[in-house]
């Protein structure tokens, strides 16, 4: 397994090469903004040691690597995420990093850590050489045009990856701007329509089978022994063959697709059928038209406490940049998610079933000081962005009110 993430990963890497031969990726280091790398017994007398996936790939990393990557093991090591991240700030800005690797939010931490030790605005006067962003683990649009702001300069250029616990899945083909899907290092793929996922024997189709435009569960059969395991993420396929450079189809080459979201990751509380994809989409477009940029996000159902009458979604945002106006940008938001799915046009129409969406203004560090509150704070782990119980949305509201994260309530909620 540990062969197979490596050749996706320098797969990840050839592709965009092939399309930017000129530009200079390996005179400096490689900063993987990664997970814990202290991994634990899975027993008191077991001799198998488990945790975060990119802490593992740290520690298996060949020592001839060292001069080219960062962290070094000491560093990883450390246990406190406060404490590693000034670290980590402290000493790579004196390194030439050329490429940095990580979690969009997190990322966007690192670089505050850097600019309040260096005192200077943008990551472009730290890192000049910065050529390379390989992000992954969330959709990056919501966060695209925060970080050009924050990076400052037009040479850095933004890789997407999609590697996974259970395997890696495919990697961003810049001649597409596009995930394709990488075939070749002992990972099988099987997709399912998502809505056959319940059936007791749904049908299950190769690459070779796919259709564009449907909703795909990925299966994943493993050399490392998982048999048609469903991850829980959904794609959808843009096309199965690539187009040739010489016009028509090209010769056999497939699988150009996107991430949509998670199987248990969609909002239909009140028959909305919303995904990740829509909800991000939308949370850009709101954030584009009012000049704000966006940290993180978390969304969920509120539910009528008289027991009749309509509900509605509560948006917990944190903005790095907040909106000039929080009303249109919770307008254009409504009106985004009414243009891309009928169903939820539908609900909303008269606010007989639904009303608009409430959006609540989220301090900054706020979600970093929950996730620490749950011992899940800083490498690969990620701020649920959608619950449709409603539970984890209240617990995450109550908590962030008690703790002083939110701003004043009347200033913040935008009920339509």
């Amino acid at each position: 397994m540990m062969a197979s993430n490596q050749k996706a990963a320098l797969t990840s890497l050839a592709w965009f090469r092939a399309v930017h031969p000129e530009i200079p990726l390996f005179t400096g280091r490689l900063f993987f903004l990664g997970g814990s790398t202290d991994l634990q017994r899975l027993g008191p007398d077991s001799a198998i040691l488990a945790g975060d996936l990119s802490g593992i790939v740290a520690r298996e990393a060949p020592a001839t690597m060292g001069p080219f990557t960062y962290p070094p093991l000491d560093v990883a090591l450390l246990k406190d995420w406060e404490e590693k991240l000034t670290v980590l700030a402290e000493q790579s800005v004196k390194l030439p990093i050329t490429m940095i690797s990580g979690v969009p939010s997190w990322l966007l931490v690192l670089f505050d850590r850097l600019k309040q030790i260096t005192g200077k605005k943008q990551i472009a006067e730290i890192w000049p050489e910065l050529r390379l962003v390989i992000h992954g683990g969330t959709s990056f649009e919501p966060y695209r045009s925060m970080f050009r702001q924050v990076i400052g300069s037009d040479d850095a250029h933004f890789l997407e990856t999609y590697p996974a616990s259970e395997g890696f899945i495919a990697a961003e083909d810049h001649r597409y701007k596009m995930l394709r899907l990488i075939p070749d290092h002992n990972v099988f793929f099987e997709f399912v329509p998502v809505d056959e996922l319940s059936k007791n024997r749904p049908t299950r189709h190769t690459v070779a089978e796919v259709v564009p435009g449907i909703q795909y569960a990925v299966v994943l059969t493993t050399c490392a022994g998982l048999w048609s395991y469903v991850i829980g993420d959904t794609v959808c396929f843009e096309s199965t063959r690539l187009p040739s450079p010489l016009g028509g189809e090209g010769l056999g080459v497939r699988g150009l697709l996107r991430f949509t979201g998670r199987t248990k990751y969609y909002l239909s509380a009140f028959g909305e059928h919303l995904i990740s994809e829509e909800i991000e989409r939308a949370m850009t477009n709101a954030a584009d038209a009012t000049g704000a940029a966006l940290a993180d996000f978390h969304v969920g159902p509120v539910f009528p406490t008289s027991g009749s009458g309509p509900g509605r979604h509560r948006y917990l945002v944190e903005f790095v940049q907040p909106p000039h106006d929080l009303e249109s940008f919770a307008r254009t938001l409504d009106e985004t998610l009414c243009r891309v799915n009928e169903d939820y046009q539908a609900h909303r129409a008269g606010d007989l079933t639904m009303r608009a969406p409430e959006v609540t203004l989220v301090r900054r560090g706020g979600f970093a000081a929950w996730m620490k509150s749950k011992g899940k704070l800083g490498g690969q782990h990620k701020l649920p962005r959608m619950d449709n119980t409603g539970k984890l949305t209240e617990e995450i509201s109550r908590w962030l009110v008690t703790e002083g994260h939110v701003e004043h309530q009347n200033e913040l909620v935008v009920s339509g």
